[in-house]
């Protein structure tokens, strides 16, 4: 006897978990230097007056390195690697649930179906090399921000719901906290590749009277 057809929920369900499957090898690598990177303006962090971090700096905004210092505590410098498959998770769900109404909104027949696919198109996206299936990069931790934020945008007009349609704006503004260039449209455009370990630098003591302290590379 052929096998049932798995519903909707079910092959959502799955990509889900094979998404988080997908990023479980990364947790025996070494940190990369970008993870390292943001661990270590994390745990060093005391804002001062010319520094936003304090004794080292990275160009990237408060909110990731507030991620990283509440992972650090909860399960060391591995965590974040967790966070990353359950963001990926995360991605994949709500992928498929803006996808969703985006074909109720068409009219499609079975737009549960439209949703499935994309679940699994989504978590196959998760693997690529742009996003990296090994770090915990701004990528996979703003990406699942961004597309919940589109979940909710879809969402709150049909159900005329203002908490959803805050919801979208303050999960929207939030991903550029994670990652710059997720921000973008018309006239912006985006930075070329080539952060890493060059972008983290101590402050250096001034070298003349008056002069104000510059960073400079770490080796």
């Amino acid at each position: 006897m052929p096998l049932p057809r798995p519903t909707p929920r079910v092959v959502v369900a799955m990509a889900m978990v094979a998404a988080v499957l997908g990023r479980i090898p990364s947790l025996q690598w070494p940190l990369r230097p970008d993870e390292a990177g943001f661990l270590l303006v994390a745990r060093g962090w005391h804002p001062e007056p010319d520094s936003m971090f304090g004794t080292y700096w990275v160009d990237r905004p408060p909110p990731i390195i507030a991620l990283f210092k509440l992972s650090d505590w909860i399960g060391g410098p591995y965590f974040i690697r967790v966070i990353a498959a359950l963001a990926a998770a995360l991605f994949v769900l709500a992928a498929a649930g803006t996808a969703r109404r985006l074909g109720e909104y068409a009219g499609a027949r079975d737009a549960d179906r439209i949703g499935a696919w994309v679940a699994v198109a989504t978590a196959a996206l998760t693997s690529h090399a742009a996003i990296d299936s090994v770090a915990a990069k701004g990528e996979i931790l703003g990406l699942p921000v961004v597309m919940a934020s589109c979940w909710f945008a879809t969402t709150a007009p049909v159900r005329r719901s203002g908490g959803q349609a805050a919801a979208a704006g303050a999960l929207a503004t939030l991903a550029i906290g994670l990652k710059q260039n997720l921000f973008g449209g018309p006239g912006l455009r985006r930075r070329p590749a080539g952060g890493g370990a060059g972008d983290l630098a101590p402050w250096t003591a001034a070298t003349s009277a008056g002069s104000r302290p510059r960073p400079s590379p770490v080796p």
